[in-house]
């Protein structure tokens, strides 16, 4: 509810009705949504979470503030534009570094509906971590450098990358990671 409410503030303080997140690790940040397909649209008043068939019951669990819309195959624009206007929104700001244009284009074309282009606000909050956030941290600290210390003897001359890559992944999931934060190299 913090981060809903402090996505709120910002979206005050520029002049943003609604807003559309569509950065997946922005959804997830905000919602706590894991899944691959979806889309927030926050108001002052509603915050909804539109995915598809597939989510729809994983999205009820992970994102308890959230009003979870299931959207048709292909339908998340018309879901999108049907729900905003629902709301009564005339203007949406959007996040510019991350809609694809596409997507832009179809949501421009909705009618009696403006597309704002706003400031990574989601990023913003993101900055600052919360106590929960830094815990999370250090444990993933904490598992690298044990992946590290349990790797570090294979490396040597003649030793394939590809398979210290490998080896370095296994072990930080054997330790409990859920992935890497980007590829190893």
């Amino acid at each position: 509810m913090i981060r809903l409410e402090g996505f709120r503030r910002l979206m005050d303080e520029s002049g943003l009705e609604a807003f559309l997140v569509t950065k997946p690790e922005n959804r997830t940040y905000l919602s706590g949504f894991t899944g691959t397909s979806g889309w927030l649209l926050i108001t002052p008043g509603a915050a909804l979470l539109l995915t598809d068939f597939r989510y729809y019951e994983q999205a009820g669990a992970q994102a308890p503030e959230f009003e979870v819309v299931r959207h048709s195959p292909g339908g998340l624009t018309a879901a999108f534009g049907e729900l905003i206007s629902k709301l009564g929104a005339r203007a949406f700001g959007f996040e510019k570094e991350h809609l694809r244009y596409s997507e832009f284009e179809a949501l421009s074309a909705l009618p009696g509906l403006r597309a704002v282009p706003a400031d990574p606000l989601a990023e913003r909050l993101r900055a600052a971590k919360d106590p929960a956030e830094v815990v999370k941290i250090r444990r993933a600290i904490q598992i690298a450098e044990d992946a590290w210390r349990e790797i570090h003897p294979l490396i040597r001359p003649g030793t394939n990358e590809a398979k210290i890559a490998v080896e370095l992944e296994c072990q930080m999931r054997r330790l409990g990671a859920q992935g890497t934060s980007f590829e190893i190299i």
